[in-house]
């Protein structure tokens, strides 16, 4: 009975942090986007949101580092990667986005009257940052002990002892590699 209990327990972390495509679309301009399920890390106290993104067209993959926050992320955002061998990659924002998001709010009762305050929009912050293969290659191998990104006047970090972020951003990298090889490309030409 304690084997199993002990079993159950290593497994049940693995499939909470099993990475999962989560996108699977072609956009208005015929480019094939395919996102996997995020992963959360507290840099500073702030809550981050990493996930790997890629777009093909004609055969092409260019991939992204999708990184949101409801912590403000300036328009000229710097993201610093260190490598469990100590190298440094920079990622420069490709793309930066700013949304409001509907925030729920919770109805409570004085007496016999139930108040319901109106529904609270939060700034949502999200930046693009464009991976070359080599630099996903560099992750898969080394890892990642170190994250740095810019907000405001200052920046947010988190180090990791054991490399956590760097294995599930390449696992989300092979996973998405795996969806593009193993379906067919949708074109508007299919069975027509």
């Amino acid at each position: 009975m304690k084997n199993i209990i002990l079993m159950l327990l290593l497994i049940i972390p693995i499939f909470c942090n099993a990475q999962k495509i989560s996108t699977d679309r072609i956009e208005d301009d015929g480019r094939r986007q395919i996102m996997c399920s995020t992963k959360e890390e507290k840099l500073d106290g702030a809550k981050y949101s990493f996930r790997v993104k890629a777009y093909e067209s004609y055969g092409y993959i260019d991939w992204y580092l999708l990184v949101s926050s409801f912590n403000y992320i300036p328009e000229n955002v710097t993201l610093l990667i260190k490598l469990g061998n100590d190298e440094v990659i920079t990622l420069y924002v490709n793309n930066r986005t700013e949304s409001k998001i509907d925030m729920p709010t919770y109805s409570y009762v004085i007496g016999n009257v139930a108040y319901s305050p109106p529904i609270r929009q939060a700034d949502y912050y999200t930046a693009l940052f464009e991976l070359s293969l080599d630099n996903l290659k560099k992750i898969e191998e080394h890892g990642i002990i170190k994250v740095r990104i810019s907000s405001r006047n200052s920046y947010n970090e988190k180090s990791w002892k054991k490399d956590k972020l760097g294995k599930y951003l390449a696992k989300s990298w092979r996973k998405i590699e795996e969806k593009y090889n193993t379906t067919e490309i949708k074109s508007i030409y299919n069975d027509f």
